[in-house]
């Protein structure tokens, strides 16, 4: 019976840590950043949280393959980890995708901890002795009272625009970008309504159109 109970203890335990850590990495994963977040609002602390996503992956993927992708996503998170504070929590939230979540407000703090976080990738990833020089993109979101799920959609517009952008650099997210991005979404509707009634028109004279016809 005691080792039958072990033995459930042991799965309990394994099953836990499949729910709260990414198994790649062995950092926590969405869920455990989900609880965390929830727990500083719930106290009235205001965190600040840098979304990371990691650029030109891709090109690892393209020329070495996934396995080797993967190996350039631990270096990654290597880097970040000599670079971590006692009071910041680091996780993986999805494939290149990073949350870093700092007790530091203070602007000059705030922006010093981005550009921090842009250098880690400075220096290029090794793999399989080839050099490839990745990049991040960073956003930013930090206000005072609002919760987990404003805090990561606002930084990951954020990231989002950094990203469309050129990427390499860090946005802190804005009302106004807010705007830019509700307006997208409204212009998106309207564009698939006109698609699904045939009311789009080209905007082309016919002529143009008959002699391209």
């Amino acid at each position: 019976m005691a080792a039958l109970a072990l033995e459930q203890e042991k799965s309990r335990q394994h099953i836990e840590q499949l729910i709260q850590f990414d198994p790649m990495t062995g950092l926590p994963n969405r869920n455990n950043l989900h609880n965390y977040l929830d727990d500083l609002v719930d106290k009235a602390v205001s965190p600040v949280v840098y979304l990371i996503g990691v650029d030109h992956i891709q090109d690892v993927i393209d020329s070495l393959g996934y396995a080797w992708a993967d190996q350039a996503l631990l270096e990654v998170v290597n880097r970040f980890r000599e670079k971590l504070k006692p009071d910041q929590y680091l996780c993986r939230i999805e494939g290149t995708q990073f949350v870093l979540v700092s007790l530091e407000n203070d602007v000059s703090n705030i922006t010093q901890i981005a550009d921090e976080l842009r250098n880690v990738v400075s220096k290029p990833i090794m793999i399989d002795d080839k050099p490839f020089p990745l990049t991040l993109s960073i956003g930013i979101s930090y206000d005072l009272g609002k919760n987990r799920d404003y805090l990561l959609s606002t930084a990951h517009n954020a990231m989002d625009y950094i990203r469309k952008n050129g990427g390499n650099g860090w946005q802190f997210f804005s009302p106004a970008m807010n705007e830019m991005v509700k307006e997208r979404l409204v212009l998106g509707a309207a564009l698939k309504e006109a698609i699904s009634n045939n009311q789009l028109k080209t905007g082309l004279p016919a002529a143009n159109l008959r002699r391209n016809g």
